[in-house]
């Protein structure tokens, strides 16, 4: 992780550098030749952290913090092919995946799209750093996707799938892990998103995860979310109606986590 900080820093700096001298490069005594040799260098360093960023995870997030770069990037290093690489800006792989279709991998940067393993390492990791970051609205639904994540990796690495059976089978993966609601099976008399997280995490207990959620909605009181005497009084109600072996703690932080509550 500390080289890729690296990477990102300095090659940020590298282009800040050549987009303040790009338009004075003749004036400043460079000839063609060393122009295009200088141009060459920089669009390596930016290929490379693109790929890096995106085989890591990493593309989205980062982009955040350097809202500037793209537009330097696009106006002085890649200005031909600007739409083409910007296709990863809004929306992660995963959800590109979900909405696209695996085929979205055919907009990965050259050096990883022309290699099968590195997009299978692309798009494991990104998917990997996906269930890590939704893991606290539902640790027992996102537990079960990282297992699943990880056989699959194993069948990749011994050689026991096909390369397009793998890729279906990740994107089914990939569709389970951003609609969990739709893809998860739930007893009909769970609707609301929120019961079928409690379900989830108190053992699927249908009666349970119901009783839960009405203890939870009789408690909540506007804004109770950040109050510490709001918040202890939706915690009682939890630990009143679960049994003594249930971690009351882990349950209230993943209600914390609840849009719906």
């Amino acid at each position: 992780e500390p080289y890729r900080a690296n990477l990102y820093k300095m090659s940020s700096q590298l282009v800040r550098a050549f987009a303040n001298m790009a338009n004075d490069l003749v004036a400043a005594g460079y000839s063609n030749r060393e122009i295009t040799a200088i141009e060459k260098e920089v669009r390596f360093y930016t290929d490379l952290r693109e790929e890096v960023e995106i085989r890591s995870g990493d593309h989205v997030d980062l982009k955040l913090y350097e809202p500037a770069m793209r537009m330097l990037i696009d106006n002085y290093i890649r200005a031909e092919d600007s739409e083409s690489i910007t296709t990863f800006d809004d929306k992660s792989l995963v959800h590109l995946i979900v909405n696209k279709g695996i085929g979205i991998i055919q907009d990965l940067p050259d050096g990883i799209r022309n290699n099968p393993e590195a997009v299978a390492e692309t798009i494991e990791n990104n998917l990997r750093a996906h269930i890590i970051k939704q893991r606290p609205f539902n640790p027992e639904y996102f537990d079960r996707m990282s297992v699943l994540l990880d056989e699959l990796i194993q069948q990749r690495n011994a050689e026991a799938l096909e390369y397009q059976e793998y890729l279906r089978q990740f994107e089914e993966l990939t569709k389970k892990t951003v609609r969990s609601s739709k893809y998860g099976k739930y007893p009909p008399e769970l609707k609301s998103q929120g019961s079928k997280v409690l379900y989830d995490n108190l053992g699927k207990d249908v009666n349970l995860a119901l009783v839960a959620e009405e203890a939870i909605r009789y408690s909540a009181q506007d804004g109770w979310k950040g109050n510490p005497i709001k918040e202890r009084k939706v915690k009682l109600a939890i630990k009143k109606i679960l049994p003594d072996d249930q971690d009351v703690d882990a349950i209230f932080e993943i209600v914390k986590q609840q849009n719906g509550y």
